[in-house]
């Protein structure tokens, strides 16, 4: 409001000078200003749509963990336990001293996709039972991979 009333002093004093009609006139202009102003603060803003998202389907399986059964949908489950057994794997290669050059290019490229697939899954369409055990198992890998020695 202060602002308002500032601006409106900074307009009449400096229109003084000028003839009345030329005040009158900047006042109206400043007055239509400020109406503008005032109907675009008060306009509500345009929220954007939520997104549709389709949760996954199909068939689940009951996993528990950490003594909680969960429903899980089977091929979501199938995917992060084929994930969790790469990992394993490259994580036996990546230890050992002697492993040959070929095979350690072959894990770095698998890995690289791996990491792709899993940063590709689409949180927003798991039920919360998929996204626990999803934490579950990144959790799990993350714990792996953090005792391997380059």
């Amino acid at each position: 409001m202060m602002l308002v009333a500032g601006l409106l002093f900074v307009s009449v004093s400096s229109c003084l000078a000028e003839s009345t009609a030329d005040v009158l006139n900047g006042f109206a202009n400043l007055m239509n200003s400020m109406a503008n102003l005032a109907q675009a603060l008060n306009e509500p803003e345009e929220t954007p749509e939520p997104k549709s998202v389709e949760k996954l389907s199909g068939p689940t399986v009951e996993v528990k963990v950490e003594g909680r059964k969960l429903k899980v949908h089977k091929e979501f489950k199938e995917q992060l336990d084929e994930y969790e057994e790469f990992f394993d794997s490259y994580i036996e290669v990546m230890s050992d001293e002697d492993v040959d050059l070929i095979k350690y290019m072959s894990f770095l490229t698998q890995y690289t996709e791996a990491m792709e697939a899993l940063e590709n899954i689409d949180e927003d369409t798991l039920s919360d039972d998929d996204m626990t055990y999803y934490m579950v198992v990144l959790n799990r890998i993350n714990l792996k991979l953090l005792v391997v020695e380059p």
